[in-house]
């Protein structure tokens, strides 16, 4: 009698598990998707303008996400870097302190050329971009990248982009 008992607790804490990771996702997926404008760069210790300050003419840097209808862990990304226009997919893998952690697909983008300053502008924001393991909101912005690690070094801030909703 007792191994069916066992059997059905474990049976419950897996589908209420499941269904509350599910729902935080959901509950939040109505913040996270949308048009998004990068307002800085967070480098360790040091918060960065989207480009540097040698980039003149540079355009706002977009981040549009958009939830898959079947999948609410799923998302297409795509926006304006400094030059050109890019797309991909991002998934929702899961929670941790900071916020959620997601995967990041391969980035593709149009490839037209610009002036070294802005390609170093577009090739610093689409190594940070594809580099994400997590994100949060704070403050109203959506912020996507590595953030500071329990056991890191004080100096170490972890690296990311804050974006501001259109």
């Amino acid at each position: 009698m007792k191994t069916p008992t066992l059997f059905l607790s474990i049976l419950m804490s897996i589908q209420l598990f499941a269904c509350g990771e599910t729902e935080v996702i959901s509950s939040t997926s109505s913040n996270i998707a949308g048009n998004w404008t990068l307002k800085s760069v967070f480098l360790s210790d040091a918060t960065d303008t989207p480009c540097a300050a040698d980039a003149k003419n540079t355009n706002d840097l977009t981040f549009t996400l958009t939830q898959d209808t079947k999948d609410s862990k799923k998302f297409t990304i795509n926006g304006k870097s400094a030059v050109n226009t890019y797309f991909g997919s991002m998934q929702v893998t899961g929670t941790n302190a900071n916020g959620w952690t997601i995967t990041m697909d391969a980035i593709g983008s149009t490839k037209m050329a610009g002036s070294p300053a802005l390609m170093d502008c577009e090739s610093r924001f689409f190594t940070l971009l594809q580099g994400a393991k997590e994100m949060r909101i704070l403050d109203g912005n959506l912020q996507l990248g590595n953030f500071k690690q329990p056991n890191s070094s004080p100096r170490d801030g972890g690296t990311y982009l804050t974006f501001a909703k259109k």
